[in-house]
Formats: C-alpha cells, sequence, structure tokens
C-alpha cells in the first residue's frame, strides 16, 4: 500500500513540470515550422514572445485542471520549505483560502499530539532532499480530525536542480481505524489464548509444534523453547499408550486424514513421566489448494473423569451381575392368534415343564384373587393403560405363593393394540416379610397396651397424643377424655415440677436424651401422684416424645413407712434412756432389721430404675433401627446406643458378604478389641450352632477363632443376627472381668439382636425391591418409569438454572434380523452388550434407559444441542467398531441410528423432547442406518 502511495506522488511531481514539457514541445514545433518554411508570417521578436506565452499559459491550464480534478490533496512547496500551492481538494477538505494554507498556515489544522513527529518528519525529509510517507491527523472543514497518508517526493528541473518538494495525500481514516481494530482484535485473541485455562497447540504435519500457550507450556511442564520445534511424540504424546494403543501411527493418521479427529480422547504425558487423559479438539487449517498446513488443537483434562469411569465401569459390571440373580418372568398374548408367549422364569415360578394355556393359568389363581386379577386385565383391554397387582398362586406341587405382575397393552406401529404383554415376579419372601414386620408391629402394640407401667406420647406443646390404659388408670381418666384432649401433661404437672419438665425437653432438644426424674401428677380427682419419668425423642417427628411414666405412691408409702419407724424408735429411745442397756441387744437387732430391709427397698428401687433405663434405651434403639435405610446406618445406631446398654463390655457387630463368603466387622463399642476384622463361619461357634454361645473364664478353651488372640477376653458372649432363616450377621459381646455378662445382661443382649437383626432384613429388602422397580432387568439400563421421574425432575432443575437437556434416541439397526436368525437368545445377548456400551460411555450425571424393545434413550442433563450431536456420534462410533460373539460365532458388527433433541430448544415438555428425538431417529433409518440425525423441529424460546 505504501508502494502505491509513492507511486502517485513521484506522478503528481511530474505533474509539475508538464507545462514546461508542453511549452517544449510546442516550442521546438514552431522554430521547425518557421525555419523551414519560407511563407511563415512569424518573423518579429514580438510575435515569438506572444507565442511563447501562449504555449506556457496552456500548460498551466492543463496542471491546474489536472491537479484540481484528481481524488488526492495536493500541495507544492518551495526552497524556504513553506508552502505556495494546494490544490482545490486540499482547499475543500480543510475549508479554508489559499492566502490563509500558504507557508505554515497548513501546520494549523495539524492535530497537537502529531504536529511536532509531522514537523521533524518533514524537515528532515526536505534536508536529505529524499522522498518521505508519513501519517498525521489534519482538521477539515466540519471540525473534525481526519487521518490523511502524505507522500513527498523532491521537484528538480530538467537539468537537475533542487525546487522544493510537492506531495499527494490522501483521506485513510476509515482504513487506519479498520487496522486498529484488527490490531485490538488480535492482541485480545492472542490474550485469550494465553489466559484461557484449555490447552491451544498448534503443528504441522510432520509432528513440530509451532505452538503452544502458555496454560499448555504449564501442565506438560515444558517451557515454550522446550516445545515449539519440537514433535508432539518427543514432547506430549507418547509413542504407545499404558493399554499398547500405537499412537505414534494414530499421530500419522490424523494427518492424513484429520477429518476423522474432529474429537478424540487419547493418553498424553507429562514431562515428569506422568501418564494424563486429555480430550482434543482438532480443526485442520488448509491452504488454497486443499493442502493440509497445520493442526489446531484445543484440548482439555479428562484424567479424573477417566478415573471416575473406570471405577464406574468396575461399580457397573458388579451391579449387573448383582442383577443377573433376579429373575423376572416376562409373557406376552397376541389377540389374532390367540397364542401366549411364555419366558424360562414364568415356567419356573410354576414349577411347570411346558408353557401353559391361559385356562390352565387362570386355575392356578387363588380363587379369592381370580376376579380381581379378571377385572384388571378387562381394564387394560379397554383403557390400554397399565396396571399392575399382587394375587396368591398354586405351583404344580400344590405349595401356594405371591406374584406381582404387571400387565400392559400391546400396540403395533399404527397405534392399534394387537394383544397384551407384562412381567411377573415371585414376591412370595417379601410377602413373608411384610407378614413378619406386621406381626412384630403387632407385638409392640401388646407390649404398649399389657406393660405394667404407664406409657405415653406426647408432644413438647403439653399435648398427650396416646396412652395405653396403665396410665390412664393410675391418673383417673377416661379414654374418651384423652381424645378429646382434656388429659394434657402440662396441665397435670405442679407447677413446682414445670422447671425439671423443661430441663428435660432442653436435653432432649440438644443430646437426644434425658434421664429419669422423679415428679408428681395431679390425678383426675386432684390428689397428687408421685412417678418416676422417662423420655425418648421419637424419631422423625422431633417435638413428639414417647414417655414411661412409673408409679412410685408404693415407695413412698415404704419411705413414709421408714421415717415413720425411725421417728417412734427415736421417741422410744427418749423414753427408755434408764432400759438401753438392757435393751441393747434387742435394739441392734431392730435395726439391723430395718437396714435390711431399707437396703431391700434401695436394691428394688434401683432395679426398677434400671429396667426402666434398659426399656428407654431399647425403644430408642429401635426407634432408630427403623428409620435406618442402609444397613451401615443401623450398625452405626447400635454401636452409639449400646454401651449405656451393657456397661463394662465391649462389642463388635459383623456382617455377611454373601459375595464372598465371609463375615466383615462393621461397627465396633468399648475398650476391648473383640473380633478379627474379617473371619469365616467355621470360626464362630455361635453360627455354626445357629444359637448364642457364651463362653465364661472356666470354658476358655471353646472361645471361637474370630476372636483376637492377642487380647482374649475373660467372658465372650456371641449371638448371630438371623431373620427368616437367613443369617445376617453377628453380635459380639466381651469383657476383661468376669461375671459381667450375667443372665439379664444375656437376655437383653438376645433381645437386642432379634430388634437388629429385623432392621436389617427390612433393610435388605427395601434395596432390592427399589432396585428391582426403577432397572430393566435384561440390559441393566433404568426402566421407562425412572426416566418419567428423571426427566421431570431434570426440566424443573433446567428451568431454573437455565439450563440444556441433551436427549439422544436410539434404536439398533436390523435387530429383527437377529431375532430371527439366531433366536431370541442372540437379540437378548445384543440387548446386553448395547447397554454395557452405553452405561460406560456416559457421565455419571447422565442416564440411560431402555424406552422399549430395542430402543434406547440417553438423557444428558445441562448438555448444548451441539454437544449432544458429539455425544451421540461417539455412541454410534462406540459401538459401530465393537465385534459381537455369542455363542463362539461372530455376529458382525453393529450399527445403530440416534435422532437427538435438546430442551428447550425442541419442546419444554418430555413428550415434546422425546417425540422430537424419535421423529429424527426414524429420519436417520429412512436415510439408510448408522448414522446421527438432529430433531429438524425447533419450538420458540419463552
Amino acid at each position: 500500500m505504501g508502494d502505491e502511495h509513492q507511486d502517485i506522488g513521484k506522478v503528481i511531481a511530474k505533474l509539475e513540470t508538464s507545462k514546461e514539457v508542453v511549452a517544449n514541445l510546442k516550442l521546438q514545433t514552431f522554430l521547425r515550422s518557421a525555419f523551414l518554411s519560407e511563407a511563415s508570417d512569424i518573423n518579429s521578436g514580438e510575435d515569438v514572445g506572444k507565442f511563447l506565452e501562449a504555449i506556457l499559459q496552456e500548460g498551466e491550464e492543463m496542471f491546474d485542471y489536472l491537479a484540481n480534478h484528481a481524488p488526492v490533496l495536493i500541495w507544492i512547496a518551495g526552497l524556504d520549505k513553506g508552502c505556495f500551492y494546494f490544490n482545490q481538494p486540499w482547499l475543500d477538505f480543510t475549508g479554508r483560502t489559499l492566502e490563509q494554507e500558504q507557508g505554515n498556515g497548513w501546520a494549523e489544522g495539524v492535530h497537537p499530539e502529531d504536529f511536532d513527529r509531522c514537523l521533524q518528519t518533514y524537515v528532515e525529509a526536505f534536508d536529505a532532499r529524499q522522498p518521505f510517507t508519513m501519517e498525521y491527523r489534519l482538521r477539515n472543514r466540519g471540525g473534525e480530525y481526519r487521518w490523511l497518508l502524505d507522500n513527498g517526493v523532491p521537484r528538480l528541473a530538467p537539468d537537475g536542480e533542487f525546487l522544493g518538494y510537492i506531495g499527494s495525500c490522501i483521506d485513510i481514516t476509515e482504513r487506519y481505524e479498520a487496522r486498529q481494530a484488527i490490531e485490538e482484535s488480535e492482541e485480545k485473541y492472542r490474550s485469550l489464548v494465553e489466559s484461557i485455562n484449555i490447552m491451544i497447540v498448534r503443528w504441522v504435519p510432520t509432528g513440530e509444534i509451532t505452538f503452544a500457550n502458555q496454560y499448555c507450556q504449564n501442565f506438560f511442564g515444558f517451557s515454550k523453547e522446550e516445545m515449539v520445534g519440537k514433535s508432539v511424540l518427543d514432547t506430549i504424546v507418547p509413542k504407545t499408550s499404558s493399554s499398547g494403543q500405537n499412537l505414534e501411527a494414530m499421530v500419522r493418521d490424523i494427518c492424513r486424514n484429520p477429518e476423522n479427529y474432529k474429537y478424540n480422547e487419547n493418553e498424553n504425558v507429562r514431562k515428569n513421566g506422568d501418564r494424563v487423559w486429555v480430550a482434543w479438539t482438532n480443526k485442520p487449517i488448509f491452504d488454497s489448494q486443499g493442502n493440509l498446513l497445520e493442526i489446531l488443537g484445543s484440548g482439555i483434562d479428562i484424567t479424573s473423569r477417566k478415573l471416575a469411569e473406570e471405577q464406574l465401569r468396575q461399580r457397573e459390571a458388579e451391579l449387573s451381575e448383582a442383577q443377573s440373580l433376579a429373575k423376572l418372568g416376562t409373557w406376552k398374548f397376541l389377540s389374532a392368534s390367540g397364542e401366549i408367549q411364555w419366558s424360562e422364569e414364568i415356567l419356573r415360578m410354576f414349577g411347570l415343564e411346558h408353557p401353559p394355556s391361559y385356562e390352565e393359568l387362570t386355575a392356578s389363581i387363588h380363587p379369592g384373587d381370580r376376579q380381581r386379577h379378571d377385572e384388571v386385565v378387562r381394564s387394560v383391554l379397554e383403557s390400554q393403560n397399565s396396571q399392575d397387582l399382587v394375587y396368591r398362586f398354586f405351583r404344580q406341587d400344590g405349595s401356594q405363593g405371591w406374584l406381582w405382575a404387571k400387565i400392559e397393552a400391546l400396540v403395533n406401529g399404527a397405534g392399534e393394540m394387537i394383544g397384551l404383554h407384562g412381567v411377573a415376579m415371585d414376591v412370595t419372601e417379601q410377602k413373608s416379610v411384610e407378614t413378619a414386620l406386621q406381626d412384630s408391629e403387632s407385638r409392640f402394640r401388646k407390649v404398649f397396651e399389657s406393660a405394667v407401667v404407664g406409657m405415653m406420647f406426647a408432644n413438647i406443646n403439653g399435648q398427650i397424643t396416646e396412652a395405653n390404659d396403665c396410665l390412664l388408670k393410675m391418673l383417673g381418666y377416661t379414654r374418651k377424655e384423652l381424645e378429646a384432649g382434656l388429659m394434657r401433661w402440662d396441665q397435670i404437672t405442679p407447677p413446682e415440677y414445670k422447671s425439671q419438665d423443661l430441663e428435660a425437653i432442653e436435653n432432649l432438644r440438644i443430646y437426644g436424651f434425658t434421664k429419669p426424674w422423679e415428679k408428681e401428677y395431679y390425678h383426675k380427682n386432684g390428689r397428687r401422684v408421685p412417678i418416676l419419668m422417662g423420655a425418648s425423642p421419637f424419631e422423625g417427628e422431633p417435638d413428639l416424645t414417647i414417655c414411661v411414666v412409673v408409679p412410685m405412691e408404693e415407695q413412698k408409702k415404704a419411705l413414709y413407712q421408714r421415717d415413720r419407724i425411725e421417728a417412734e424408735l427415736e421417741k422410744l429411745n427418749a423414753k427408755l434412756e434408764q432400759r438401753v442397756l438392757e435393751r441393747t441387744q434387742a435394739l441392734a437387732e431392730s435395726q439391723e432389721q430395718l437396714h435390711r430391709v431399707n437396703d431391700q427397698l434401695a436394691q428394688r428401687l434401683e432395679e426398677l430404675k434400671r429396667r426402666n433405663q434398659e426399656m428407654e434405651l431399647l425403644s430408642t434403639l429401635n426407634q432408630y433401627l427403623q428409620s435406618c435405610v442402609v444397613v451401615a446406618d443401623a450398625c452405626a445406631s447400635l454401636a452409639a446406643l449400646a454401651p449405656p446398654l451393657f456397661p463394662n463390655i465391649a462389642g463388635t457387630i459383623s456382617i455377611f458378604d454373601s459375595t464372598a463368603n465371609y463375615f466383615e466387622q462393621v461397627k465396633t463399642w468399648g475398650n476391648l478389641a473383640c473380633s478379627e476384622p474379617l473371619f469365616n463361619g467355621t470360626d464362630c461357634w455361635a453360627l455354626r450352632l445357629g444359637q448364642p454361645h457364651l463362653v465364661g473364664v472356666q470354658q476358655h478353651d471353646l472361645l471361637c477363632s474370630h476372636l483376637n488372640p492377642e487380647c482374649l477376653p475373660q467372658e465372650s458372649l456371641c449371638i448371630p443376627l438371623i431373620a427368616q432363616g437367613e443369617t445376617l450377621g453377628l453380635l459380639n459381646f466381651c469383657s476383661d472381668r468376669a461375671g459381667v455378662i450375667s443372665s439379664d445382661q444375656q437376655q437383653l443382649a438376645k433381645a437386642v439382636a432379634e430388634q437388629v437383626s429385623l432392621a436389617i432384613a427390612n433393610i435388605k429388602l427395601r434395596e432390592r425391591l427399589e432396585n428391582q422397580s426403577i432397572r430393566d432387568p435384561l440390559t441393566g439400563l433404568f426402566n421407562r418409569r425412572y426416566l418419567e421421574q428423571f426427566f421431570l425432575q431434570e426440566i424443573g432443575r433446567a428451568k431454573r438454572y437455565n439450563h440444556s437437556i441433551g436427549v439422544i434416541m436410539g434404536d439398533i439397526d436390523h435387530f429383527k434380523q437377529f431375532n430371527d436368525q439366531l433366536g431370541h437368545d442372540a437379540g437378548d445377548h445384543v440387548l446386553k452388550t448395547i447397554g454395557r456400551i452405553l452405561q460406560s460411555n456416559i457421565r455419571g450425571s447422565d442416564i440411560a434407559c431402555r424406552y422399549g424393545g430395542e430402543e434406547m434413550t440417553i438423557v444428558l442433563p445441562q448438555t448444548s444441542l451441539e454437544d449432544t450431536l458429539v455425544k451421540a456420534e461417539s455412541l454410534r462410533q462406540a459401538i459401530a467398531s465393537m465385534e459381537v460373539e455369542y455363542k463362539g460365532k461372530e455376529l458382525g458388527t453393529l450399527t445403530v441410528s440416534l435422532g437427538v433433541a435438546c430442551y428447550p430448544n425442541h419442546g419444554e415438555t418430555m413428550v415434546n423432547i422425546i417425540q422430537a428425538a424419535d421423529r429424527a431417529l426414524y429420519q436417520a433409518k429412512a436415510a439408510g442406518r448408522n448414522r446421527v440425525v438432529m430433531a429438524d423441529e425447533v419450538f420458540p424460546v419463552n
């Protein structure tokens, strides 16, 4: 650009001498004509002068015309460096006259910041007789400063004499501002690349690195000099990965086929040798002929994610193995043919060797449940809505069981109902457990109602919500009066005991327990009833407590009787002082007998207090156990509440691991290490015998092998945790002193073991039922019901935080061929394989579901439409690159067709988004399968 403006300046300089050139040419023509023509009229010197003036005037007019019509500003300076000529475009630009601009007047319009630089450039070039180019701002007629590009060249006479300078200016304001914007943009881009927490690296097809940003250098531990100019294989990419992958060949393939590596995840290496995983997004840069110039890669560290995915795959493999143990039968009824298809599990449930007819199945249903079964079937046929029910049935051997069944309408592609299908599961064991739970609750109610002490449920506001008959009888109230709210503990408590009640309530709130305390209640008839009160919080309701009320009237009477007798004895002693010597022996015997009575009363009172405390702690333990949702919580509750129940006795609770066939210690309490952390069932006499095993000081040869040999106890009690005939764990009590584990402590330990066993059995049953309700038994994927629940929660979260939700609908290509050619077992194997691939290629926050048949659905929370497309393509490639083998036979390559939709791009409800993804799936099928298609219908976002 600068050379072009210098050329324009030279042309303008030559233009100034054009009038002299024209004059010379015309003068030569005139003289030649005068010399050759004898008839010439020009004979006098006067005529020659006039002719020469005319020629010069014509040249000046031509110069003025050209200068004033040129699209540039022109100026001419003399030997004094002052400007004496400006063309009309200059004067039009500045809005000033020629007289105002002449000399140094033009400099008044130069921007003050540019004046010194402009003057220095002009003077230095003038003195050196050299051309110059400079940029400066000049004020126009509107008062606005505009950027000009000024090119000046020396003016020379034909004989080479220096005459001054001539220059030309053009307005470059827009170009200057554009250039400034580009420079600022480039600086911002460079700053962004250097400051962003993403690895940016550029390398040529030969492998040499041409650029690496600071974050990339810091991440890999190299300096800029150690990376730029070095091969990626000598710096950040190992030639072979930890798994044996040839990464050197992969780098060559990226250069040959860059379009296949727009996104890839591979193992990299740091300067210190550490292996890391990086997700690279690669952009090839080509020249105009399509030749690869560079690869621009941006990467993020996914090492933690890879480690998490590996752990997730291990956990999912364990879960898949556990799921295979859950048996779930399926069946299908086709209306047109009347055919019924049964799975092997259905036959096993009924103890049949051949599929039964519908009539035989109906006959096996318990008569009491047969009508309800028929009503459910008719309801599904009429409404096409799925329903489930639990009913009794008879097996082939005549035994009775319980069956859970879910019945759904079977609909073809046209939406027409063609039959019924469903699943069934034998829940006889669960029903047995439910019955046991009901019996347990019934026993608790019987204890509550038949207790010899008063019991009640009360809140901190003074209300008594429930009370047993013993308490009502103790205070003279009826149950109707209790239900009417006439019996309130704050109203029947004398004022002097209010402070003790408030202190107990505060202890319950802060510590979760309080010591029993003595107080009095008003009887309905107004008399005072002395009692011993114990209270503990009710789990799940912080304002509700369960209270045990022990009547103390008899004890108080005994104490009063003792005080009265002592008073009488004192009076008698005062009256019979003179008979002291004779009656000393008799009096001593009476006092000794009185002390024995007092000791017995004290012991009885202490025993009542201790039993009340045990009952309170047992009630608290039972409440905690009933509220536990995992086995670890139940063990922790026992460990926390066992020390006050078993003082000076240490203990451990171990849980049986059926998969590894050993017992593992979960919790301990006390200062004695009783048992080894891991042991087998044969190491414990109690587990062998199936009953509690007590070892005292004289039977140390019968100590169990699982006890710590370095710190053997003086006494040991092992109690198996058994529920419904299943051994769940072991409870062990140890003492370093003899005689501590008394018969009372043994009975209490057995009661605790029974409560813990039932609680652990209930927790395990609840875990199994919950897991079975949300998982597809064949693939291990989530089922459709869980999909709906999860999707509704994520839509609410996405609306609240303005996030996107990606949805991928997938369908196995040519799946019917697997079933038709190789049978349904091969088809099931294919579905399981696809399920494992999906679970191993999604994030922990994503879910993969079996939508129906061979259709799968993947939901990606907080994922944009573009990222969902990338994930769908990676899933498609992962499935297409895997070879499937079934019973030693290669099934060939599996492919899937995938449809992609996104919330809120394709709708704001689950139905709209699923439908959009499903339409895209069918478009992928119609376009040739084995591809990813994005839903084309986009809803406006409010």
